[in-house]
């Protein structure tokens, strides 16, 4: 039995890690997607939200997607502006809108 529950818990571990993995390079490529769309046209710069860097995140649960583009100087091209940021490159978790979520930045 205690071996068993060893087994377990090492198993649900390895399982969260994997997810957790599939979601940051999930994140990673919306984010990389919507990045290849940022362009300066009229030399305004735009951004672009393709439909695919969403519609990767339906799983048909009514589940939430939050955006944030902004320039290197920091103005919001569009999204959410009071999502929160990440403190350097990669994903972490956090809280918005009172629902825990995983937030990648590139």
């Amino acid at each position: 039995a205690g071996l068993a529950a060893i087994n377990l818990w090492t198993s649900h571990g390895n399982a969260l890690a994997t997810a957790d993995l599939v979601a940051d390079r999930t994140l990673m490529a919306s984010a990389r997607a919507i990045a290849e769309q940022v362009s300066v046209k009229d030399g305004v710069l735009d951004a672009t939200i393709p439909p695919a860097a969403i519609e990767m995140f339906d799983t048909g649960d009514r589940d939430s997607v939050y955006y944030h583009v902004e320039t290197a100087g920091g103005r919001l091209l569009t999204g959410y502006p009071d999502l929160p940021k990440a403190t350097q490159r990669g994903s972490i978790e956090t809280r918005f809108r009172d629902h825990r979520l995983r937030l990648a930045t590139l």
